[in-house]
C-alpha cells in the first residue's frame, strides 16, 4: 500500500511541476492576471452584482473588505543579494492574509489586491512577478493536497497514512528552500499527529500503554509542535473561564453567536446533502434558497479552500 501511495504522490508531483512551469509564461504576458494556475480558480459572477460588484482592484487599499480594515499587512518582504524575492515566512503569511478574504471578495479581486501590494512593497517589477508566481504555486499546492486527501479518502486510506502522503507530496513538489520555509512546520505537525493516531487507534494496546506512548511522542516532538497543543488546550479552558465571568448579557451574546454558527453549519450540511441528488438544476436551486448572495460567495470559497469532499462542481459552475 505504501508503494502505491508513493507512486501516486510522484505522479501528482510531476504534473504539478509541469503545470507550474506553464504558469511562468502567463505571468510575463499579462500583468492584470496572475498565472495559468490562478485562472483555474477564477470564480463565477455573483448572483447579485449590486451586492458583490465585480470591480477591478487597482490599489490594495481600495475598498478593503471589513475583515482586514485597519489590520496590518504581514511584512516586510525582502530581496536576496542577487535581487530576487526572498522566500520568507512573511511571504507565506502574506499569501494567507490575502486568501483569508476570499468569500468577501472573489479570488480574482484578492489576486489583484495582492499584486497591487507587491508592486508597492517590492523594488522591481521582476520581484512582483516572482511573488505572483510563488502565490500561484502556493495556491496550486493547496489544490493538489485537497485532491490527494480526497483520493486517499475514497480509497479508505487511514488518516495517519494520508497525513504522511501529503507530507511526501509537499516535499516532492517544492524546492528545498520553499519546503523548509513554507511547509516544514506543517510536515512536523502531520508526523506528530500521525504518530498519535496510530497509538490511539491501535486495538492491541492497553490504556496504560497508550498513555505511555503518547507521553513519549509528546516529549520527543519539537517545541513548536507541543506549543500548538498547549494553546489548543488553553483555548478550551479560556472559553470555560469566559462563560464563568461574563455578565448575563455577555453570555447571551456569546450563545447567539454560537447559534448563528450552528445555523450556518446546518445550512452548509443541507446543501452538501443536496449535491448527492446529481441534479444540477435542483442543486443550484437549493444553493440559491439556502444562501444570500454574499454567503454564496463564501460557499464558493469554502469549496476551493476547505477540503469539503463533495460533488459541488455541478452546482457552482
Amino acid at each position: 500500500m505504501r508503494k502505491f501511495i508513493f507512486i501516486f504522490i510522484s505522479i501528482v508531483a510531476l504534473f504539478t511541476l509541469w503545470n507550474s512551469q506553464k504558469s511562468v509564461k502567463s505571468l510575463d504576458n499579462n500583468k492584470t492576471q496572475t498565472t495559468h494556475n490562478l485562472n483555474e480558480h477564477k470564480p463565477q459572477k455573483s448572483h447579485n452584482p449590486s451586492e458583490i460588484p465585480n470591480i477591478k482592484i487597482r490599489n490594495h487599499k481600495e475598498k478593503q473588505p471589513r475583515s482586514i480594515t485597519n489590520i496590518e499587512i504581514p511584512g516586510p518582504l525582502e530581496t536576496d543579494p542577487n535581487g530576487h524575492l526572498k522566500i520568507s515566512p512573511n511571504l507565506r503569511y502574506l499569501f494567507e492574509f490575502f486568501l483569508s478574504i476570499e468569500g468577501e471578495e472573489t479570488f480574482e479581486q484578492l489576486s489583484q489586491r495582492l499584486r497591487s501590494y507587491l508592486t508597492e512593497a517590492l523594488p522591481h517589477p521582476k520581484n512582483v512577478q516572482e511573488g505572483m508566481q510563488q502565490f500561484a504555486d502556493f495556491v496550486e499546492m493547496k489544490k493538489q493536497l485537497r485532491k490527494i486527501a480526497e483520493t486517499l479518502q475514497e480509497l479508505d486510506i487511514k488518516t495517519a497514512e494520508k497525513l504522511e502522503a501529503m507530507g511526501e507530496y509537499r516535499r516532492a513538489a517544492s524546492s528545498a528552500e520553499v519546503f523548509t520555509t513554507f511547509y516544514e512546520w506543517e510536515n512536523e505537525y502531520d508526523i506528530y499527529t500521525a504518530e498519535r493516531l496510530r497509538v490511539l487507534n491501535d486495538p492491541h494496546l492497553r490504556k496504560e500503554e497508550k498513555q505511555n506512548l503518547l507521553t513519549a511522542i509528546e516529549d520527543s516532538a519539537p517545541i513548536r509542535i507541543r506549543s500548538v497543543y498547549e494553546r489548543a488546550t488553553m483555548h478550551l479552558k479560556e472559553r470555560s473561564l469566559l462563560e464563568d465571568n461574563l455578565n448575563p448579557k455577555g453570555i447571551e451574546r456569546l450563545r447567539r453567536l454560537d447559534a448563528r454558527y450552528k445555523n450556518w453549519q446546518s445550512r452548509l450540511e443541507e446543501f452538501e446533502e443536496a449535491t448527492q441528488n446529481n441534479d444540477p438544476e435542483y442543486c443550484n436551486e437549493i444553493f440559491k434558497n439556502l444562501f444570500s448572495p454574499l454567503e454564496q460567495l463564501r460557499v464558493r470559497a469554502i469549496y476551493r479552500q476547505k477540503k469539503i469532499r463533495i460533488k459541488l462542481r455541478q452546482c457552482l459552475e
